[in-house]
């Protein structure tokens, strides 16, 4: 491991998983994930990390890249231990520190940071909110808009390791709250065990940790249209999201930033597809940007089995939790009751025509600002892989947006 852990930079980056070396300099830049993933987990054993976020066409892909193996013998380096901040110790210190100066909870992204459950609320039978606490309340936890992070737990004897999008971000200081969905045992015959990470997560209570881990993640929202996308800036006046179930994470990350600021005048256009009405993560808080912003922002559902959602899973207004439920909210009982107007079936091309923004040139980065507020379109999007695969992606080419213009959470 000593040989290895020389090779972590851009001009030579290798990584060790199952005890096998690989040398992937020349694939960073082709990294769906981003450079900065790779690089992070460069010159050492990022097995768990690898395993847990990667399909088994990525871990084929990987093959390829195989120079050798650990020499025989050699044990595989412990995992070090989490970064566990004593909270009055950052409470005594974001106390004294000077309010001007940020305080950042993931200081280092190879570090696992271990943050104990605050609240934990179950809003239907496989969706959670989850409330963790930074090390102080004012503290953020460092994550710049279009990031994730990694949760990490020991189970079963197992690393596991999941990428999360929070709902929360860095104007919420304070916390880190999550939407997840369980993938309970026995609920889908094609997955039997059901997911490890999600019900880890249901089993939880409050005052146990888990240790996140980031940031990660190719894209980055930087305000007023400009972003930086596998380390190359640019500048975009339209984002056509399209997300599906819980896929709607990133992209409303996104949204939320852009659409807090009067002064961003990035339009944005959202297709959301779901199986079941009730299924419709963040409903109010999408619902209100499209009504407070109908300039910038242009919403449209489609889900399989339209219903009544008596109990829209939603965020709320900034770090305070949970929006009332509709049954305590006259208007959003009676949103729910309403007849469904949207669409029903699944993602279809002419969907994609009718309601996302059509797309224009990149513009990169220039010394001229005249070319700066031209803008272009990028197309955002997080789903279920056969949908990306099959209609999404074929559907936006058609449209006419390039493969640079498209970007996969």
């Amino acid at each position: 491991m000593r040989q290895v852990s020389k090779h972590a930079s851009d001009e030579t980056c290798w990584i060790v998983v199952n005890g096998k070396v690989y040398d992937v300099t020349a694939y960073i830049d082709d990294h769906p994930g981003g450079a900065e993933t790779i690089l992070q987990n460069a010159g050492v054993d990022c097995t768990d990390e690898f395993m847990g976020v990667h399909s088994q066409e990525a871990k084929e892909l990987l093959e390829k890249f195989i120079i050798g193996t650990v020499k025989p013998g050699t044990k595989k380096p412990a995992k070090a231990p989490a970064v566990v901040i004593d909270a009055a110790a950052a409470a005594a210190a974001a106390a004294a520190a000077d309010p001007s100066v940020p305080l950042v909870t993931l200081q280092d992204p190879r570090e696992r940071y271990a943050l104990p459950l605050a609240v934990k609320q179950q809003l239907n039978h496989d969706t959670y909110f989850m409330r963790f606490a930074l090390p102080s309340p004012r503290h953020t936890l460092g994550l710049p808009c279009g990031k994730h992070v990694f949760l990490c737990a020991d189970i079963g004897g197992e690393g596991v390791v999941r990428a999360y999008t929070p709902i929360s971000g860095d104007r919420d200081p304070g916390v880190l709250e999550f939407l997840i969905k369980v993938y309970w045992a026995g609920a889908n015959p094609r997955f039997p065990e059901g997911g490890k990470m999600t019900q880890h997560l249901a089993a939880m209570k409050e005052g146990d940790t888990i240790d996140v881990k980031g940031p990660y993640g190719k894209f980055q929202y930087e305000g007023h249209g400009k972003y930086t996308l596998n380390r190359v800036r640019g500048r975009a006046r339209y984002m056509s999201m399209i997300t599906g179930g819980s896929g709607i994470t990133p992209c409303y990350d996104v949204l939320r930033e852009i659409l807090r600021d009067p002064a961003d005048d990035t339009r944005c256009s959202l297709i959301y597809a779901n199986k079941h009405e009730e299924d419709i993560w963040l409903k109010q808080e999408l619902e209100d940007m499209a009504r407070d912003n109908p300039e910038r922002f242009h919403l449209w559902y489609v889900v399989e089995e339209p219903g009544t959602a008596p109990t829209p899973i939603t965020h709320g207004a900034g770090p305070g939790g949970l929006a009332a439920a509709a049954a305590a909210d006259p208007a959003a009982a009676a949103a729910a009751a309403a007849p469904w107007t949207y669409s029903k079936g699944y993602i279809t091309w002419d969907m994609m025509a009718q309601h996302l923004l059509p797309p224009q040139p990149l513009i990169r980065p220039s010394g001229s600002d005249q070319q700066q507020q031209q803008g272009g379109s990028l197309a955002l999007m997080c789903g279920p892989p056969g949908m990306l695969e099959h209609v999404v992606v074929p559907g936006l080419s058609a449209m006419g947006y390039t493969a640079e213009q498209m970007v996969v959470f």
